[in-house]
């Protein structure tokens, strides 16, 4: 391990002090990279110690290839009581200094409006950073910390776990493989009734701007980005808050999204819903075949298409009277503790061997570019193109291809 540097506080840190450490200072002196392959362990803090910050706490006191150095948390309580709840040995701080608590990369679970100061105060002074979802909420800021990111040579990885579920690594492959043929089309449904008055979510999603689009259809516009290997053209989005809701904006999401190949997918999310049932439906539909995603953690089935069945039988059929479904063999896991163990295992091992992670933020500007798009197809009642929303920030070199994703590392794969 190199040598540990340590310097003093770098300049404009946030303001908003009851969610940022008060004194959080960043590395002075950029580390040494390192080139090995043997496994090293990387010291780490959590800073925001929340809901999600107790999942993450967890996960990198598992972790084998990682020392969990600190928690932080400006209510020193709650840093304290994960640490005694997970029964580990970490400090315990309002604030983090380094020549007390040196190093190696951040781990953000901090709320997104406060996610651009906090990354650009780490990446100006070298240290990697895993960014909780979304990296930030203007995708102007999403480009300068990719562009610093790159300037910097540091690992800027965004917490999009759902991609490590096994249902996802099962659909990616089936649509990689082109095991039941080419994509028609895709449809995604997730309708719940979520109270953020509850205790045990976060609270500030009640009064954020676009609230599920930014905390929930994130992960689902990204799954499908992610899922059906390319990259959405263009958007017809609508976004509305229904009566009943206890948010302050949108709660309801639609859009209906174009695929690099022409594919259209439909998806509608909701967190205000007339029912406490959670529906979750993700079909997706092949020339030769349909997998069918019905909960959003696993129960994968899926069928080959009978062509002859359309020529006879009922006309319109129900489940027994349609193709077989199959379940799908998947991998158990615990939901948001091992799909975020499959990022961080990523992250890991491209820190010491010196690669770039795959679920990047320069990977991550084609999903944040897909939610600019849906809130200006939302203003302006029409259809907008990617290509556009790139090139009205002077960034079309930096909006990633299917062909650009094919080439990066494939780890989890």
């Amino acid at each position: 391990m190199g040598p540990r540097h340590r310097g003093g506080r770098p300049g404009g840190l946030p303001r908003r002090l009851h969610h940022w450490p008060t004194g959080l200072w960043c590395l002075a002196t950029p580390r040494q990279r390192r080139l090995s392959t043997e496994p090293v362990s990387l010291t780490c803090s959590l800073v925001g110690c929340g809901v999600r910050g107790s999942y993450w706490a967890e996960i990198l006191a598992e972790h084998p290839g990682v020392s969990l150095e600190a928690l932080v948390d400006s209510d020193i309580g709650k840093a304290q009581a994960l640490a005694a709840s997970l029964e580990i040995s970490a400090a315990c701080h309002p604030s983090l200094k380094p020549e007390s608590i040196p190093w190696d990369f951040v781990v953000l679970a901090t709320p997104p409006e406060l996610h651009h100061r906090q990354v650009q105060a780490c990446l100006t002074q070298g240290v990697h950073i895993i960014c909780e979802k979304p990296l930030v909420e203007e995708f102007a800021q999403a480009i300068e910390l990719v562009r610093l990111a790159q300037e910097t040579d540091c690992q800027l990885m965004v917490g999009m776990n759902f991609r490590y579920l096994a249902a996802s690594q099962h659909l990616r492959q089936t649509v990689r493989e082109q095991r039941l043929g080419p994509l028609t089309f895709g449809r995604f449904n997730y309708t719940r009734n979520r109270d953020g008055r509850r205790g045990d979510l976060n609270s500030y999603p009640l009064t954020m701007r676009h609230p599920m689009l930014l905390e929930q259809s994130v992960h689902h516009l990204d799954l499908i980005r992610y899922c059906y290997a390319q990259e959405v053209v263009r958007v017809c989005a609508d976004m509305w808050n229904p009566p009943g809701s206890v948010y302050r904006h949108d709660s309801c999401v639609s859009v209906l999204m174009e695929m690099a190949d022409g594919t259209r997918v439909n998806y509608l999310g909701t967190w205000t819903a007339g029912w406490n049932g959670m529906e979750f439906a993700w079909r997706t539909d092949f020339e030769g075949g349909m997998v069918l995603q019905r909960n959003q953690f696993a129960d994968v089935v899926e069928c080959r298409l009978e062509p002859e069945l359309g020529l006879t039988g009922p006309r319109f059929k129900d489940g027994d009277q349609a193709e077989e479904l199959y379940s799908v063999p998947l991998e158990v896991q615990r939901p948001f503790v091992d799909d975020a163990k499959g990022l961080l295992d990523e992250f890991v091992s491209s820190v010491n061997q010196g690669l770039s992670v795959r679920t990047s933020a320069h990977d991550h500007l084609g999903t944040l570019a897909l939610l600019e798009a849906c809130m200006q197809s939302n203003a302006a009642g029409t259809w907008i193109d990617l290509a556009h929303v790139f090139a009205e920030h002077d960034a079309a070199n930096l909006w990633p291809t299917p062909n650009q994703h094919e080439s990066s590392n494939h780890h989890g794969e």
